[in-house]
């Protein structure tokens, strides 16, 4: 181990705690803040539980259909504790989707999946 090594481990604890802290302040300068900018709309987000999605094209499928509706950014399907139900999360601009639009978007492949609950988070 070299001088300035033993020089920096060395350093006191409230010296080496004072650096995190100023590294932390840092990060949470650069994280984007809270509200909306001018212009901007506010994310609502909605989840539920659909059936019928096995497997990686299906879960496209679904993905493509609702990512039509009015205004939505981000279709998420994950496994729920159910068995062959997947829980499902849509962010939109949209503050009025409903279950009916969600099966509506769905079209023709509504009868290979099931909304079994769709609503949005307060």
């Amino acid at each position: 181990m070299n001088t300035q090594t033993k020089l920096t481990l060395s350093r006191p604890l409230a010296s080496t705690s004072h650096w995190l802290l100023a590294a932390w302040m840092i990060v949470l300068a650069l994280l984007p803040q809270g509200g909306l900018r001018a212009g901007e709309k506010p994310v609502y987000i909605y989840e539920g539980r659909i059936s019928g999605v096995y497997c990686s094209a299906c879960s496209a499928k679904v993905k493509a259909a609702l990512g039509r509706l009015d205004g939505v950014s981000k279709v998420k399907i994950t496994a729920a504790e159910e068995l062959g139900v997947q829980a499902l999360q849509v962010l939109s601009t949209s503050p009025g989707l409903t279950k009916e639009a969600a099966i509506a978007a769905l079209g023709t492949s509504a009868k290979e999946f099931t909304i079994l609950q769709f609503s949005r988070k307060p």
